[in-house]
């Protein structure tokens, strides 16, 4: 009995010590959930989303200086500086899972051959252990609140610091999240850069009023579309799905915006007019593009009736994971030290951020 459970904790080791698995098998895996990581991550190389360093630096172009002017023939030409060039700074986040066994678990299975046993529980243990990795990360990014003591900078204060989040990206005004976006203290900066000094790093906004929702949201809908620039897609709504680019542009919000917007289609019978309320795609549409529900939305306090539209383009959001800490698996250790000599923890270790490369080309639409 002793020797199966030695060999079962030598085959996690010998099987484990390397990336649970690669960035396209966290992609398989995040289609039996909610797509978010899939499509952020759709049509990248592995040297877009594996990185490594201290930190990532990214260069944006958020001002210009033109030089471009007429002139006379033998005029002295005056040349200017025109380094137009912000960095921005995204510094790691730490993240842990773990899945465990006891002595029990292995000596009581053992009916079936040892390696198909082995495997068969590696294998139970490690999807379980995938699936809520991902479902942690989909979490933090789409309802935990922007908490700048957590987010912005190294956060050395902190004792999680958490990747950025969507309202630290996406924000009420465009600018440093504040207290309207969830933050218990306003921020000054997202990325070392405050947007209200580099406007063109400040996301699109559109409000409603509540008291008008119905007859003025699709108005509002048209305002986000030119004030984003965003291109119908062409031809069919397979096409659609094909096409990486259209794919990766987005408009969710909670169940009551859902609701909303499905009644103000019906209440303007669009839902027989191209503007689908559901018969060929999972939610109704603007101008071609889902209007999806994210449940995690509904983990924040909105009012009811006062739902809000994120407009995201996925190019420019994305998962970027450390090249040494991805996923790797540490060797099982037995608890005897705390008291529990029948159980054993393997911990999985995975650093990354979520890289915004842009905040002009989100929006949101509150209703307020």
């Amino acid at each position: 009995m002793g020797k199966a459970l030695v060999n079962f904790s030598d085959f996690i080791k010998a099987t484990g010590q390397r990336m649970v698995s690669k960035p396209g098998e966290i992609l398989a895996e995040a289609t039996k959930n909610t797509y978010w990581f899939n499509e952020m991550m759709l049509g990248r190389d592995q040297t877009e989303l594996i990185r490594s360093g201290n930190k990532l630096t990214e260069h944006l172009q958020l001002e210009k200086v033109s030089q471009f002017e007429f002139y006379q023939p033998g005029s002295t030409f005056q040349a200017a500086d025109s380094d137009t060039l912000t960095q921005v700074d995204y510094h790691w986040r730490y993240a842990k899972n773990s899945y465990g066994w006891t002595d029990q678990q292995v000596m009581l299975n053992e009916g079936e051959e040892e390696k198909t046993q082995f495997k068969r529980l590696a294998t139970g243990m490690r999807q379980n252990f995938r699936l809520t990795t991902i479902d942690g990360m989909e979490e933090a990014f789409l309802s935990a609140a922007p908490v700048a003591a957590d987010m912005e900078g190294t956060a050395a204060n902190s004792l999680a610091p958490q990747p950025y989040c969507l309202r630290a990206i996406v924000t009420e005004d465009g600018g440093p999240p504040d207290t309207a976006d969830g933050a218990p203290v306003a921020w000054t900066t997202i990325g070392g850069v405050d947007p209200d000094v580099k406007t063109n790093f400040k996301n699109k906004v559109v409000t409603v009023e509540k008291e008008s929702v119905h007859t003025k949201l699709r108005k509002g809908f048209g305002q986000m579309h030119r004030k984003l620039n965003w291109k119908k897609p062409r031809g069919a709504k397979a096409d659609f799905f094909k096409d990486t680019k259209f794919r990766k542009l987005r408009i969710i919000t909670n169940e009551n915006g859902q609701d909303i917007y499905e009644q103000v289609l019906a209440d303007g019978a669009d839902s027989f007019r191209g503007n689908d309320a559901g018969s060929t795609s999972d939610g109704p549409l603007w101008r071609g593009i889902e209007v999806e529900y994210a449940s995690e939305l509904d983990n924040i306090s909105y009012t009811e009736g006062q739902p809000r539209y994120f407009w995201l383009n996925l190019e420019y959001i994305f998962p970027v994971f450390h090249s040494k800490k991805y996923m790797i698996e540490m060797p099982p250790q037995n608890l005897s030290a705390v008291g529990q000599p029948e159980s054993w923890v393997v911990w999985g270790l995975m650093w990354y951020q979520m890289i915004f490369r842009s905040r002009r080309r989100h929006g949101i639409i509150r209703v307020a």
